[in-house]
C-alpha cells in the first residue's frame, strides 16, 4: 500500500478547482456570443461587464499552482 503525499492532495485539489473553471469560462463565452443583435444596448453592456468580471476571477483562480508549503503550513494541515 502506498502512502499518499501531501503534494498528491494539493494536485487533486487544484484539479478539482480548475476543471469547473473551464466550464465557467466556456459558458461565459457562449453567453457573450449570444448577447444579441444590439451589442450596444444597456443590457448587453451590463452583461458584457459581468462576463468580464467572471473571466477575470476565473483567470486568477486558474493561476493557482504549487505553493510553498512551509510558508502556509499546508503539510501539517493536509496530514491532520
Amino acid at each position: 500500500m502506498h502512502a499518499e503525499k501531501p503534494d498528491d492532495h494539493c494536485s487533486e485539489a487544484l484539479h478539482a478547482i480548475k476543471q469547473p473553471l473551464n466550464v465557467i469560462r466556456l459558458a461565459g463565452g457562449n453567453i457573450r456570443a449570444r448577447i444579441g443583435p444590439e451589442p450596444d444596448s444597456v443590457s448587453a453592456i451590463y452583461l458584457s461587464a459581468k462576463i468580464d468580471q467572471i473571466d477575470e476571477q476565473v483567470r486568477r483562480a486558474a493561476e493557482l499552482g504549487p505553493v510553498d508549503k512551509s510558508a502556509v503550513g499546508i503539510s501539517k494541515t493536509v496530514m491532520h
